[in-house]
């Protein structure tokens, strides 16, 4: 009993360890492709060096999980005289290639299962009666740890490659008028709206606008039991399809929040929930916080995408960051300080570096090269923006590195001691067991053990 209640006492905190963990990971992830959305590229600016150039290619591609081909598709054209078009759609088949990978994974890990059952059952040996359980525990607990990872793997995978798929769907959907005419603003050859761009859009309001409504409902529907895992993944990828049916049930099944009473929740669904409802609070009206952090993300890809005066469009995006730093403060949607302060601390930097990016935006629409003492102060915005936007997310990885470093180590050494533990105890055991004396030639009968012992 003394084992179990240790256990699961360490499966509990292992549990809200990890859902602190998840979100800080978040706010991480999220704050490094924001900046990227806030910074201004002009010619008055001063060159980057090598060292901040290769460390802006290591973090860009680190943060938007482009550390493969992809990488290198967004450096080098692959294909000679492709158009702008190919060349972006090519740049976001980032999203399907992380989809298919772990569909692909999933399908492995259950077709492994069912032929290692299929042996299991037609073969002829058994294990012996005593290791019957300690198998059957082992198998689940394998099962749970790989259903746990694939699935907060993957619907982590969906939230930080958002921000690509959105930026990449709506760059086609922009379209500027030139001399009477729409036309792409990417490739001004293009004509606006082929019937390619029929689709592009018809993709974006059924898939990528709703999908931060999915995660402000799915959630508390998941626990509920009102709809499986594989339908709420399903519906991340195609949310509109989903939507309706999922009102429907819920106006059928009433608002309460509680879990059915005898029904278990799944490790895979446990999973999902901690990552996107562990880290927040509950609140009043049953939303999931992690849907309101994509909402707001796509405002600001909104913004960025289809706002093409720079000075305007950092305008717009200065305000939306200011007001959600405003709502952070005033909510305060996570369980712990930790989350709180760094949500409030990648608000502030978010705030700043578009304050930064303003008045170069402003220098930029006057066509005004800084002198004097506007050159110095330009100087001093370009390091605070390199600090913000390089050394800070760096110092960052390194700490989440050595972290993860030190807790594997642990994990190693841990593993080794109970290994040296497991002769010691075996040893132990057959010295107390006692010595059969069934067919011995040497055998001695009880009455003269009793005698000797006397």
């Amino acid at each position: 009993p003394e084992q179990i209640a240790t256990s699961s006492s360490c499966d509990a905190d292992d549990d809200e360890f990890k859902a602190s963990d998840s979100g800080l990971l978040i706010i991480m992830f999220y704050y490094f492709q924001d900046a990227l959305l806030l910074h201004v590229k002009t010619v008055y600016a001063a060159s980057e060096s090598k060292t901040q150039q290769l460390m802006k290619s290591i973090l860009s591609g680190l943060f938007k999980l482009q550390l493969d081909l992809f990488e290198l598709i967004e450096e080098v054209c692959t294909v000679p005289d492709m158009g702008a078009v190919p060349n972006i759609v090519s740049k976001a088949f980032l999203v399907p290639y992380v989809i298919i990978i772990f569909v692909t994974t999933y399908v492995i890990y259950k077709w492994t299962r069912l032929i290692g059952t299929n042996n299991c059952n037609g073969g002829q040996k058994r294990p012996p009666p005593g290791d019957d359980s300690a198998a059957t525990s082992g198998h689940a607990a394998a099962k749970k740890s790989f259903i746990t990872r694939l699935s907060s793997g993957f619907i982590l995978a969906l939230l930080f490659t958002y921000q690509k798929l959105g930026t990449t769907t709506f760059t086609l959907l922009n379209c500027v008028p030139v001399e009477d005419e729409l036309v792409l603003f990417i490739d001004g050859t293009i004509s606006c709206y082929q019937y390619w761009q029929y689709a592009v859009m018809a993709y974006a309001l059924s898939c990528v606008v709703p999908f931060f409504i999915v995660l402000m409902v799915g959630p508390s529907l998941l626990y509920q039991g009102i709809i499986s895992l594989p339908e709420f993944f399903l519906a991340c990828l195609c949310p509109l399809f989903f939507l309706l049916p999922w009102t429907v049930k819920r106006l059928r099944r009433g608002r309460s929040r509680g879990q059915p009473r005898g029904r278990a929740i799944g490790e895979g669904t446990r999973a999902v929930i901690q990552v996107l409802q562990g880290p927040f609070k509950e609140n009043r009206y049953g939303i999931c916080w992690a849907g309101v952090l994509i909402g707001r993300r796509l405002i600001l890809v909104l913004l960025f995408t289809f706002v093409n005066d720079s000075l305007i469009r950092l305008l717009g995006m200065l305000l939306t960051s200011f007001i959600i730093l405003l709502h952070h403060v005033h909510v305060q949607p996570y369980k712990d300080l930790r989350g709180n302060v760094a949500g409030t601390m990648s608000a502030t930097a978010l705030v700043t570096l578009a304050s930064i990016n303003l008045v170069r935006a402003g220098f930029e629409a006057a066509e005004y090269t800084p002198s004097g003492p506007n050159e110095f102060l330009m100087e001093v915005f370009t390091q605070i923006e390199n600090t913000l936007l390089l050394w800070l997310p760096f110092c960052v990885m390194c700490t989440v590195t050595m972290l993860f470093l030190y807790r594997l180590i642990k994990a190693i050494f841990r593993c080794i001691c109970k290994r040296a533990a497991r002769p010691e105890q075996s040893g132990s055991s057959s010295t107390v067991s006692p010595p059969h004396h069934g067919g011995h030639p040497h055998a001695q009968p009880e009455d003269s053990t009793a005698h000797m012992a006397v």
